[in-house]
């Protein structure tokens, strides 16, 4: 029989000593945070959408909900020591489009962590590593978190540091990526910069582990079933040579 996990609510000075030590909140198998009320002016009603602004050569971003629903934004991949991997540098050459995706690699993702540990930027793309963490962005709430462009663009000098752009949500839980190497030294035009991010409307059949190995099928479904929210990004402090 598959295991009940309850949502507690925790106050927010509680949530943020948790999420200060890396603990969360969490629900089920998940790792889950809570967004903030909005108290700044918005630009738009009734949207999911993500605005920036570049501050001390950092990105800092606000993911915002002023729907009427509650959403989940996946939150995996907001590791710093993540911002560099390969695996969320996508280029798209025929576009001119480079990519940040913080959307989920599905066939890597997991309920619970391998035996076997794997360090490194790159263990987004080894099985077992990375679990479903996500932040919960009920009406009139936002999360906001900030970028060093010094990490994200770390490994800009290296040979095979991104990857070719791939169709979102062709991911599966059965087939894993076969990614193609891109190395953006070698790039001559200049490409526009995008940082995607997956919102789900429903998380809590992909929260519980048991339906990860014994109702894989139906888990894959749930787990393909986000949304994308794009923010198109052009950097004042851009150090690197092929973005605008």
């Amino acid at each position: 029989m598959a295991t009940k996990y309850f949502l507690v609510t925790f106050p927010l000075f509680v949530l943020l000593n948790l999420t200060s030590l890396g603990q969360g909140v969490s629900r089920g198998s998940c790792n889950n945070e809570a967004g903030k009320k909005i108290s700044f002016s918005h630009t738009h009603l009734n949207k999911v959408y993500a605005e920036h602004s570049e501050r001390f050569d950092s990105i800092y971003i606000n993911v915002i909900n002023t729907t009427s629903d509650t959403v989940y934004l996946f939150k995996s991949y907001f590791d710093s020591a993540l911002y560099g991997s390969k695996y969320i540098h996508w280029v798209d050459k025929k576009e001119k489009k480079y990519t940040i995706s913080f959307v989920p690699i599905i066939s890597t993702l997991s309920t619970k962590r391998s035996d076997k540990i794997i360090l490194g930027e790159n263990k987004i793309n080894a099985r077992g590593q990375i679990m479903y963490e996500f932040v919960e962005l009920a009406p009139d709430t936002y999360y906001g978190f900030c970028i060093p462009l010094d990490l994200l663009f770390k490994n800009k000098s290296l040979n095979q540091n991104a990857v070719v752009s791939q169709s979102y949500h062709a991911q599966s839980k059965f087939n894993q990526i076969k990614f193609k190497l891109v190395t953006t030294k070698d790039l001559k035009r200049m490409y526009n910069l995008t940082i995607v991010f997956g919102i789900y409307k429903k998380i809590s059949f992909i929260c519980d582990s048991d339906n990860y190995y014994k109702k894989e099928f139906e888990f894959n479904k749930n787990a393909q079933a986000f949304d994308v929210v794009e923010l198109p990004i052009t950097l004042k402090g851009n150090k690197t040579s092929f973005l605008k």
